[in-house]
């Protein structure tokens, strides 16, 4: 096997054969899709936001400790209710909720539009 036969097999499965591999980048990063991302809580690398709908919030509003476990989905704040048998305390090291504050300057009525469309896809 050739560096560039590993190359090939490699842009062939990180583009699962819909682009060709010589067009593929494979020094990006490539973000999943949303589809699906209401029940995909709770969110952020380490799980350390519970819902969008804090996501949304400014990082220092952000819940800093929650249950996590409950199956019961949360509509109004799209993620999972704050129920379970663990909790997750955003102060501990590996925990932090502070990163990623794009879209918390949104309106209200902006981050509901928002939190809607995020349901419907």
């Amino acid at each position: 096997l050739t560096p560039e036969d590993a190359q090939k097999a490699l842009a062939l499965k990180y583009t699962n054969g819909q682009i060709q591999p010589r067009n593929a980048n494979l020094f990006v990063y490539r973000a999943k899709p949303l589809n699906g991302i209401a029940f995909t809580g709770p969110y952020l690398h380490n799980g350390s936001v519970r819902t969008l709908a804090d996501l949304l919030k400014q990082p220092d509003q952000r819940p800093a400790s929650f249950n996590v476990g409950s199956t019961e989905f949360d509509p109004e704040n799209v993620g999972y209710v704050d129920a379970g048998d663990f909790v997750l305390d955003t102060s501990l090291r590996g925990n932090s909720n502070l990163g990623h504050d794009y879209g918390t300057d949104l309106s209200d009525s902006e981050k509901r539009a928002l939190l809607e469309y995020l349901k419907s896809i």
